[in-house]
């Protein structure tokens, strides 16, 4: 019941447009139906402002009201008027039934007979946060670093390691990585600490002391205001509680305001100290232009939905992964670059990999940036430095396997794509818009360790072959979700 109760203008108003907000914001992915008590009669000519108000938020969106008969009752008993309604956009598919007054309903003792309509819901239970398709990302500065390395030595012990030691086959090595992962996943999580859940208080940016306690003169006021029978004259409680409410938002806004001057101020300060902070702040600062999209324009065609919006993104990378020929290349030299191509295959083929070491892998983990977006095993490169030595031990052993093919796993060769606005042109096309791919930390350790080999002029490292493996990961690409 939207309305109820709003006998001034302002807060009648102020009801209405918060229904706008929600039919602007929903109206194109949802089918919106709007029932209560709407205060006023719109099957009388009433010329007032109120009415007018109504009557042009109905027609904005082409809205359809159910009229059925009075539903409002005056002191002497009577049916006076019309004023409970059900109302629904012109086009939606009517999933629900017709308008229905109980008039007989004995236990009712408001001046309004109910109202009901039944719809149609297909209502599915909430899942759970472990089966969920994201993961909050881990705060390593807040884990017990020793009691997550223990809990790892833990896992492993109890693991079986024959399977892990000596895999003797491609699917037994992707076996062995998928065992680990999901171990050193699952002890992060367990080493993290329990999140505090904080009061909501609506769409509120900032929560201090002044604002509490303006919050709660403003709720006292407006308890005072209900036990006196909700006066709508110039009465004392109601005053008391305009008072404390614009009170309350005047101190909201000061605090906000002097919130956003500090950050300022910290922006300027960390510019020269702190680029990792700046970089941050800077962010936090900046308009959003990865925020959720009704419309993606895909060459001339329009899509509209999640769904399709994934999948147009999906298409789109996908083609440009596609190998095709550059006409401005010049391809008079494609035979010599092919003999070059063939001569060192056949010098690299006949030559031994030689197998990683674990200073290598130390080295690889050491080289890597920390505080990356995790990959597809939900897993940043700190899930390997902080496990200790007992997890170098095994995966030194599913690397020298891989080596030694020269040969890399396909559950190696998948990362996550997300893509990424160019913050140039419209947010709505997707030419503007360039792939970031996050690849296994995994992958990335024998990318380390091949650049590490290939600083020395003289190393016969990689075959042709291994080289070409790796390479090939950049083409098999899944989107991330959620973000």
């Amino acid at each position: 019941m939207p309305t109820q109760g709003c006998h001034d203008l302002d807060e009648f108003k102020e009801c209405i447009d918060q229904l706008f907000e929600i039919m602007q914001k929903y109206t194109r992915s949802h089918d919106i139906l709007i029932g209560g008590d709407l205060n006023e009669d719109l099957t009388k000519n009433n010329k007032n402002q109120r009415t007018e108000y109504l009557l042009q938020f109905i027609k904005d969106f082409n809205l359809q009201v159910c009229f059925n008969g009075s539903t409002c009752i005056n002191p002497k008993g009577q049916e006076c008027s019309e004023i409970d309604y059900v109302m629904y956009s012109y086009g939606t598919d009517r999933n629900f039934s017709e308008k229905t007054i109980i008039k007989t309903l004995h236990s009712n003792v408001s001046d309004h007979y109910p109202i009901v309509v039944s719809c149609e819901t297909n209502l599915q239970k909430k899942r759970n946060q472990n089966t969920s398709t994201t993961k909050p990302k881990i705060k390593w500065d807040k884990i017990d670093k020793e009691e997550y390395k223990n809990l790892v030595d833990q896992k492993l012990e109890n693991l079986n390691m024959q399977t892990i030691s000596t895999p003797n086959n491609n699917k037994e090595i992707e076996t062995s990585i998928t065992t680990i992962s999901n171990i050193l996943d699952n002890c992060a999580r367990k080493c993290q600490p329990t999140k505090q859940k904080k009061r909501k208080m609506g769409n509120l940016q900032i929560w201090n002391q002044e604002i509490s306690t303006a919050y709660k003169a403003m709720k006292i006021t407006n308890l005072q205001w209900y036990e006196a029978g909700k006066p709508s004259s110039n009465h004392n409680t109601l005053t008391k509680k305009k008072e404390n409410k614009q009170n309350f938002r005047r101190v909201y806004r000061t605090e906000l305001a002097m919130k956003n001057s500090q950050l300022k101020e910290k922006i300027m300060s960390t510019r020269t100290k702190d680029t990792k902070i700046f970089h941050i702040l800077v962010n936090k600062q900046r308009k959003s232009l990865r925020g959720y999209i009704q419309d993606l324009h895909v060459d001339d065609e329009i899509l509209t939905g999640k769904d399709n919006i994934m999948e147009g993104f999906r298409k789109h990378f996908a083609n440009l992964a596609v190998p095709s020929r550059d006409e401005d290349f010049n391809y008079k030299n494609e035979n010599s670059i092919k003999y070059e191509i063939d001569f060192i295959t056949e010098l690299t083929n006949n030559s031994d990999i030689k197998e990683p070491t674990k200073c290598e892998i130390y080295k690889a983990l050491n080289s890597m940036k920390k505080g990356k977006a995790s990959d597809s095993f939900d897993l940043t490169v700190e899930n390997f430095i902080y496990a200790g030595d007992n997890l170098i031990d095994s995966i030194h052993q599913i690397l020298v396997d891989i080596f030694k093919k020269g040969l890399i796993p396909d559950l190696l060769k998948t990362g996550l794509l997300s893509p990424v606005f160019k913050n140039k042109g419209s947010i709505l096309e997707i030419k503007n818009y360039r792939g970031k791919t996050v690849f296994p930390v995994f992958c990335k350790i024998i990318e380390s360790i091949k650049n590490s080999a290939n600083k020395f002029t003289n190393s016969m490292y990689f075959t042709k072959r291994f080289h070409t493996e790796l390479s090939s990961i950049k083409c098999v690409i899944h989107f991330r979700r959620g973000k």
